[in-house]
């Protein structure tokens, strides 16, 4: 057992946790017993500390939950000494601003948008200028989530009328959301870059939470995947190793990609199962910040047959229709082994058989079974879509015959 007031040093606490999983386990039951946001100040520190945690611990949900309940409070410390720390920070309407000699994106300094003042100028959002090397894939409407019930349509109006011209706003109060239409599409840029590059936009001191919006077509070219994380309103300075420390007690993260010119990031879990726990606890309320930016995760099913787009003919039949768990993989170079075939197709669901053949002298051929149908079906849905690859071989998935 360890003593509390010698758990209360950072790097006793830290090497006693590293011994073991029983540790570690003590620490998340008993979280309350330690001191962690005093001793572990720092976002890397208590990042770090998180995750080492959470290693061999996150498999229960009680333990998820008390993970995620341990950085929304750490954040929500940090937002409350940044704001006692503004001296500045009156009721209004609140933008962050650039600061002289500091990059403008870090900052704790705000500027406060008042009835008397005037808004942002788009002199000052970077990207607000139209040129002919700007390529903007998201259309003219901006989805606003965490919108305050209280706030009038045209207050909430002259908070975002700095981007542009709107052609509607609709506000629904009873969902704290509001769907704004700009007349074009560089408006709606001019909105999500400068929330992107200096915000949280705020609102009576709450952020707001934007999510661009995309035609159904574009939107289907993404082809995300069920064990795929969706990530929006992330801010300028997000990193993937900020999104790995935020995300990884969900479990193993096989990869991460951020797209700031579509204002989102994709994290690719190795099982459907850490995406679906991390879009099922957002969905209950609970909160993932990176540098004070509440982050948006999208919970459509992305598995969903009316969501994917197809590239050239399949005979591919409807979920319903679908009944073969096992699927044909061919053309496998002959350096791949069992391990690294399950691993790019475990995303998917769990893989119960895998069969793997030889093919003469040049490649290998494998029957994989998953433990449901609609595993298999995701996977031969997103072969139509894109290709798996292996190095610079071009694998063949198909359905048993």
């Amino acid at each position: 057992m360890l003593d509390e007031n010698i758990g209360n040093q950072p790097e006793i606490l830290k090497k006693w946790a590293s011994i073991s999983a029983e540790n570690r386990g003590f620490i998340i039951k008993n979280h309350s017993c330690f001191d962690l946001l005093k001793i572990l100040p720092s976002e890397e520190e208590f990042s770090s500390f998180i995750c080492l945690i959470s290693e061999g611990t996150a498999g229960s949900k009680e333990s998820f939950k008390v993970l995620l309940d341990l950085q929304k409070a750490f954040f929500a410390s940090q937002l409350c000494k940044n704001a006692a720390s503004d001296n500045n920070t009156i009721s209004g309407e609140i933008f962050r601003n650039d600061v002289p000699g500091s990059s403008g994106l870090n900052s704790n300094f705000v500027t406060v948008i008042n009835e008397d003042t005037k808004s942002p100028s788009s002199s000052k959002i970077h990207g607000a200028v139209k040129t002919s090397e700007q390529v903007i894939r998201h259309n003219a409407t901006v989805y606003v989530h965490d919108v305050p019930s209280n706030v009038s349509k045209k207050r909430f109006k002259k908070v975002l009328q700095f981007a542009g011209k709107f052609d509607s706003v609709s506000m629904c109060p009873e969902d704290s959301a509001a769907d704004v239409v700009f007349d074009n599409v560089y408006s709606a840029n001019n909105l999500l870059r400068y929330n992107f590059e200096q915000g949280p936009l705020m609102i009576d001191n709450h952020p707001l939470i934007l999510e661009p919006g995309f035609e159904d077509d574009v939107w289907s070219s993404f082809n995300f995947l069920e064990n795929q994380v969706v990530i929006s309103n992330i801010p300028a300075t997000v990193s993937k190793t900020k999104l790995r420390k935020l995300f990884s007690f969900g479990g193993r993260i096989q990869s991460i990609v951020i797209c700031p010119e579509d204002f989102y990031a994709v994290i690719t879990f190795c099982k459907v199962s850490s995406a679906d726990n991390v879009r099922e606890l957002y969905e209950n309320g609970r909160d993932f910040i990176v540098d004070g930016m509440p982050l948006h995760v999208f919970c459509d099913d992305f598995s969903d047959s009316d969501n994917l787009s197809h590239s050239g003919s399949s005979d591919l039949s409807s979920e319903e229709e679908f009944d073969e768990n096992m699927l044909y993989i061919g053309n496998i170079p002959t350096n791949v082994n069992e391990d690294e075939l399950k691993q790019m197709f475990s995303g998917f669901g769990r893989i119960t058989e895998l069969d793997l053949k030889r093919h003469g002298k040049n490649s290998f051929y494998a029957f994989i079974t998953f433990q449901n149908v609609r595993s298999a079906y995701s996977v031969l849905q997103s072969s139509y879509k894109k290709n798996f690859v292996y190095g610079e071989t071009i694998l063949i998935i198909q359905k048993v015959k």
